[in-house]
């Protein structure tokens, strides 16, 4: 409950609904998942949800339209912190290549990228 306290992206930041760009996705079911950015200054917060029970390996497209509305840089690797568990993640955020995120059954993350 504090991560809502904490990050001034949720509380103040703009909101990117991604899944219109993954509808009918190979790699990404919009019936079971879903994902959306926030973004406050320098900080983005990605969202991914799995509410499936199996572990899913999605990949996500993040469209140009993304970049242009929320002001970030394209990058190959983007070091990001799962806020749900402090772990490390290193994920991809261009508009021409999927964004690849696993995640366990009836669970989710919330992968906070500084740039």
């Amino acid at each position: 409950m504090t991560i809502w306290k904490e990050e001034q992206a949720i509380k103040k930041g703009v909101f990117f609904d991604l899944m219109y760009a993954n509808i009918n996705g190979w790699r990404f079911n919009e019936h079971k998942q879903y994902t959306f950015m926030r973004k406050y200054k320098n900080e983005i917060l990605f969202f991914v949800i799995n509410f499936d029970s199996q572990l899913v390996d999605v990949a996500i497209n993040v469209p140009s339209h993304a970049f242009d509305f929320l002001q970030i840089p394209q990058m190959e690797s983007y070091q990001a912190i799962d806020l749900m568990t402090g772990a490390k993640e290193e994920i991809c955020l261009l508009p021409y290549k999927p964004t690849d995120i696993s995640i366990g059954g009836y669970n989710g993350k919330i992968l906070k990228i500084t740039f």
